[in-house]
């Protein structure tokens, strides 16, 4: 089994060419797809397989051979429609790297659009933030001098980005996590605003 993983199934599933096969089919498809580790691999036999996806042996067999079949409706015609292919022990699910990058690119967007709701002003307070900005005198607590006299501004805080596949541990919060805290018996994931304060004095 694949621990402490998540699926991520896109909405264009239903318009694909998989849906259009028969019940089973597409049981065992979704049934790999959340066996799969994160190479795309599903290790396991026919007969188990068939138990985990609650379909029958014979059924599973078939599916198998469609899934390893050539699909000339399929929208990915990399290797030729196949979904999946034989490896030792298992299967190799062939689009998985491809799905699999797409979905964090999601994630970092739904990630970034969060961060700017929670963090960025409103547009009027925007606008007076600037206003300040820029009429005000630089001080020393804006910038820093070097030996030669010259000014450069100080630097930002480092960026944390999502942990792909994990959110925040803490209380039930399920905003992507940024931090992973390895600290403990076991490994804890924080997102921007609940990774410890130490952290949070060095990333933004």
């Amino acid at each position: 089994m694949n621990d402490n993983e998540f699926v991520k199934l896109f909405d264009t599933i239903i318009t694909s060419s998989i849906w259009e096969e028969d019940n089973s089919t597409r049981i065992l498809w979704i049934t790999m797809l959340a066996l799969a580790n994160k190479e795309g691999k599903v290790f396991a036999d026919p007969r188990r397989l068939a138990k985990w996806a609650n379909i029958s042996p014979t059924n599973c067999k078939k599916s198998l051979r469609k899934l390893e079949s050539p699909d000339k409706y399929s929208r990915t015609p990399d290797n030729e429609g196949r979904r999946i292919r034989r490896i030792q022990g298992g299967w190799l699910i062939l689009n998985h790297k491809l799905y699999r990058e797409k979905g964090r690119n999601l994630e970092r967007k739904a990630y970034k659009r969060e961060w700017d709701r929670r963090n960025r002003p409103s547009g009027h307070a925007r606008k007076q933030s600037d206003k300040v900005r820029q009429n005000r005198p630089i001080t020393d607590t804006d910038t820093d001098t070097n030996n030669k006299g010259s000014f450069s501004l100080k630097q930002t805080k480092a960026t944390l980005f999502p942990i792909a596949g994990k959110v925040c541990s803490f209380n039930g919060c399920r905003m992507p996590a940024v931090y992973k805290d390895t600290s403990g018996q076991y490994d804890n994931y924080k997102c921007q605003e609940h990774m410890p304060d130490e952290v949070k004095a060095v990333y933004g």
